[in-house]
């Protein structure tokens, strides 16, 4: 799978990740106000966060994008798209985050998920997009229903409650 990528929107670029961005990346996964809303939520270190990016680099099923705003060039936040089958044409979505405070609530993580969603489906091909999120994270619930996920199922891993949404191709969202 390419993993030199720029996928273009209105007001940002989903840039593929490279080994430039990981330290940065590391840095918003030790926040503990993001954390905090990860199934794997401990911190990590800097070479644990390079041999993530090792095994991410000979992955062919993970596509994991940094968030840059086309004004100032600034990276915000990070996107993913894993488990990306295209036997069966369906993929996860996760690692959504915005990292960087003073861009919280201002639509870039929608727009994100919307190119990213687009990406799926027009290049990869998919059918179905799925994600799991905590259920008690009801800001992320919410921006996913906007964005056409639908509810699926609740499910529990390591004794912690997640919903489990998909997002099927032929979505309509505003």
């Amino acid at each position: 799978m390419d993993k030199n990528i720029i996928l273009d929107g209105d007001r940002i670029e989903l840039v593929s990740v490279r080994e430039e961005y990981i330290f940065k990346i590391m840095k918003w996964k030790n926040d503990e106000r993001i954390r905090k809303w990860f199934l794997s939520n401990g911190g990590i270190d800097e070479e644990m966060q390079r041999i993530w990016f090792s095994r991410y680099e000979e992955r062919q099923d993970d596509i994991m994008f940094v968030i840059k705003v086309k004004e100032n060039g600034k990276i915000i936040g990070s996107v993913a798209l894993y488990s990306i089958d295209f036997k069966e044409k369906n993929c996860e979505f996760g690692r959504m985050v915005i990292g960087e405070w003073q861009y919280l609530r201002k639509g870039y993580a929608k727009e994100a998920i919307k190119i990213i969603s687009k990406y799926a489906f027009k290049k990869l091909e998919m059918k179905q997009i799925n994600l799991e999120v905590l259920s008690s994270n009801e800001r992320a619930i919410k921006l996913y229903e906007k964005i056409g996920f639908v509810y699926d199922e609740q499910v529990e891993k390591k004794g912690i409650k997640l919903i489990r949404m998909v997002l099927t191709r032929g979505y309509k969202h505003d």
